[in-house]
């Protein structure tokens, strides 16, 4: 294989990796193509429309909304305020049961 080849190959890699590592999902394609994005990392972004906490307990719960829908968002950080606009970067996970209240598809934050 030539070096320009492999050059070229190599400057393909690393263009593919920044395009998917920046790539923001909607919410609704996450939720509609479970069986794709279950257990996968996932980045939406959306305004904060409900927040549960507990005093306490320093894991919580937000529900973001983008133009395609709404998903809740399990979190061990400070909870964003209502109204505040936010980028999330997560899992994608399914059947979760948090503070005795169920929830389909959540995204659980990662650092």
């Amino acid at each position: 294989m030539s070096k320009t080849h492999l050059h070229f190959l190599r400057s393909c890699f690393f263009l593919q990796l920044l395009f998917f590592s920046g790539c923001v999902s909607k919410i609704a394609t996450v939720q509609q193509n479970i069986d794709r994005y279950k257990d996968q990392s996932v980045s939406v972004r959306g305004k904060v429309q409900e927040t549960l906490t507990v005093p306490g307990i320093q894991t919580g719960i937000y529900q973001i909304k983008d133009n395609s829908g709404q998903i809740w968002v399990i979190s061990s950080h400070q909870i964003p305020k209502r109204g505040e606009r936010v980028l999330v970067k997560g899992t994608v996970s399914t059947g979760i049961e948090v503070l005795g209240k169920k929830f389909g598809t959540v995204i659980r934050e990662i650092d």
